[in-house]
């Protein structure tokens, strides 16, 4: 693995670690860290304390790549400046991708520096002395790398060291991408599950009722369940797409006349866009319909409910309270605006 003190980059090749090694303690007592704890950072802390009883270190440097994640971590000796630590991280930066070139930037950078338990404070002579090793697998690319600087250049006995301890972290952080991979997928799937239970028992809410209007007041009850929301609504369009009328709704007080422009206020904006929207806070919203003024509506999320490439009208959401809607409940809503959409159309058709 290649290695490099101040400006002289040099392959440096690390043989097999001897039985009479010195560090063999220290590294089982890093690989019983890295075992037995679930967070990098603390799992860095505690490994990072066992290196500093052998070894005169001024800074770490752990860079880690995935596709969602750009993970910074360092750590500096009491008495090295922030300054020189984003050095020795610009440094870093600049080898990883010189390392893995073409890797594109995850969607998340996250940078973290902290102290250095028992760090060396002694400063450089010359030029910063950094080892680097890359951290990779036997069958896979780099995805990060392990920067250590010491106050002089590393013996080879410190070499094999930290090599040692670049491969272990390279295990731990593919383990540790693993574990987070399943868990989202277990997340993904529970949500899955949730939504065709909800799908479920708007379907049946939709069947309970006799005539149209049952079936909505019953499909708007299970939303205001589904979303922990105070307001539900069904506004339909016109015959000339100008206007929307509401049809039904849960939670609306003096809604004998309500109707909004299509292209005004929340609902409206939803219907001319043909998007699903969420409005966390009406207040700032121009040209809200005043049956939302007068009920003290504050946060919105509506979709368009469309049939036969025609919008046929808006299904929202809505609370009394300032609160967010998250991109899960952005895509639910459009499932339920599918089906509540396709459940008038038939109904209109049969009509």
């Amino acid at each position: 693995m290649p290695a490099e003190c101040g400006r002289n980059r040099r392959p440096t090749t690390i043989p097999p670690l001897p039985t009479d090694y010195g560090h063999l303690e220290q590294l089982f007592e890093i690989q019983t860290v890295l075992a037995q704890s679930t967070g990098i950072e603390q799992a860095c802390h505690e490994l990072l304390s066992i290196v500093t009883k052998g070894m005169r270190v001024r800074t770490v440097v752990l860079l880690h790549t995935t596709q969602e994640l750009d993970r910074t971590l360092s750590w500096a000796a009491q008495g090295i400046g922030p300054a020189e630590l984003e050095q020795a991280c610009d440094h870093a930066r600049k080898e990883l991708a010189q390392l893995a070139p073409g890797v594109a930037p995850s969607i998340t950078a996250v940078s973290k520096s902290d102290r250095l338990p028992g760090g060396s404070v002694e400063q450089a002579v010359g030029d910063r002395c950094f080892v680097t090793f890359p951290l990779s697998l036997a069958q896979g690319g780099v995805f990060g790398l392990f920067r250590i600087e010491g106050p002089a250049a590393f013996d080879e006995g410190d070499l094999l060291f930290i090599s040692a301890i670049a491969n272990q972290l390279a295990i731990t952080l593919d383990r540790h991408h693993a574990r987070l991979q399943l868990e989202a997928t277990r997340s993904e799937l529970e949500q899955a599950n949730r939504w065709l239970r909800d799908l479920q028992k708007l379907s049946q809410a939709a069947l309970e009722g006799a005539t149209i209007d049952e079936s909505m007041s019953a499909v708007l009850r299970a939303m205001c369940a589904m979303f922990a929301t105070d307001v539900a609504a069904v506004l339909l369009t016109s015959m000339d797409g100008k206007t929307l009328r509401l049809r039904a709704s849960i939670g609306l007080k003096d809604v004998s006349d309500a109707h909004v422009s299509v292209g005004s206020g929340a609902a409206g904006r939803i219907a001319a866009t043909r998007t699903t929207m969420f409005f966390d806070d009406l207040d700032e919203v121009e040209g809200v319909s005043p049956t939302l003024r007068e009920n003290g509506i504050r946060s919105l999320l509506g979709a368009p409910m469309l049939a036969r490439d025609r919008v046929i009208g808006v299904l929202y959401v809505a609370s009394r309270d300032h609160r967010g809607f998250t991109c899960d409940e952005l895509q639910l809503i459009e499932l339920v605006a599918d089906r509540v959409g396709t459940i008038i159309d038939n109904a209109t058709l049969y009509e």
